[in-house]
């Protein structure tokens, strides 16, 4: 068994070694065109906003430009990275409008080669006293982002963004990022994006990607935090689990179709939460998706399209997202899924972490 250990660590290493070879043989090609947007430049650079879009259509959703839009409101420049060359005509009136540059590139690489792009190739990119990185993978924003920033500033840290994990070793979910000046300047961020090799496979992207941004930063001594964290989160999650399995004791099973509000229909899945409640004490999971509605109590303003699409962790309450979701955005919602057709037009994701 050993010698097996070693003979597929030998194996793993030799493919690391191929991808990021293969990956810096390719990046010189991977961007294909720029475009300079029609929104004025802020000469003070105080924020810099890079969006990492995809559609399969060719379209730039209402979510899209609504998550833009409350970025944009915030102040800053908007650079948005897609590999979508034929944008539909109204879209593209909107993302010239809106965008101070736009680059175009390969579906090679996922949403890290695209941020590398966004970052090294905008003028003075690091010069900006706060940047914020963000890709279309989450709905919302379901509450008011400038209160999610002020809430942020005033924790004073380097690195933040909506949660964090702690599979594998701490980290920040890259969905969204946020940096402070501190780190910008220090030079950390340019550093390691000069340095991303634009691995192909996803192991190396999770793992050289999204884990160690966070577990270099925390090794140099920078301040990390999330909107919501973990550890705050658990709890919260267990106490609320047992409170429903108390409730759900006294209820009579009901229908898993029926449309109930959570709280009324747990009963229905009473042995899956006891299930839940030892894995969630016995290993971290991905809170974005299994503490969802506790998230949302908590004043997280993003839900992840996987989650209430997929649901590829089967959480047990997932179905019931409609009773959280603000009318207006729930029609947005919607409607994105009906116009992308299930899964066929969007691009699989590696969830919480991509």
């Amino acid at each position: 068994m050993p010698s097996l250990n070693l003979f597929k660590n030998f194996c793993d290493e030799i493919y690391l070694q191929y991808d990021r070879i293969i990956g810096r043989i390719i990046t010189p090609s991977i961007t294909l065109g720029a475009e300079e947007g029609r929104a004025p430049v802020d000469p003070e650079r105080k924020r810099l906003i890079v969006y990492v879009h995809y559609d399969g259509a060719n379209r730039i959703h209402a979510y899209v430009k609504r998550q833009v839009e409350a970025l944009k409101k915030l102040g800053g420049d908007v650079v948005f990275v897609t590999p979508c060359l034929n944008i539909h005509g109204p879209d593209k009136e909107w993302l010239l409008n809106i965008a101070h540059k736009i680059f175009y590139k390969k579906d090679l690489g996922k949403d890290h080669t695209s941020t590398q792009i966004g970052l090294l190739k905008t003028p003075h990119a690091f010069e900006y006293k706060q940047i914020v990185l963000m890709n279309d993978s989450c709905y919302g924003p379901l509450c008011d982002m400038g209160e999610v920033f002020k809430r942020m500033e005033a924790r004073n840290l380097d690195m933040w963004g909506i949660t964090d994990s702690y599979e594998r070793f701490y980290h920040i979910q890259s969905y969204f990022l946020v940096f402070n000046e501190r780190i910008i300047r220090d030079g950390y961020l340019k550093k390691f994006w000069e340095d991303w090799p634009n691995y192909r496979s996803w192991k190396h992207m999770n793992y050289y990607g999204e884990n160690r941004i966070s577990n270099l930063a925390v090794k140099a001594g920078y301040k990390l935090g999330a909107v919501c964290e973990y550890t705050e989160m658990l709890p919260k999650v267990l106490a609320d689990l047992k409170k429903r399995i108390e409730i759900g004791k006294k209820m009579r099973p009901a229908d898993p179709k029926e449309n109930k509000p959570w709280r009324e229909i747990f009963s229905v899945l009473y042995m899956d939460a006891i299930r839940f409640m030892k894995s969630f004490a016995a290993m971290p999971c991905n809170q974005s998706h299994f503490f969802w509605d506790t998230l949302l109590d908590e004043g997280c303003p993003l839900l992840k399209i996987q989650l209430v699409r997929d649901n590829p962790g089967q959480v047990i309450n997932a179905r019931f997202y409609k009773d959280k979701i603000p009318a207006e955005e729930l029609a947005i919602m919607e409607d994105h899924m009906k116009l992308t057709n299930g899964r066929e037009s969007y691009r699989s994701r590696i969830d919480g972490n991509i």
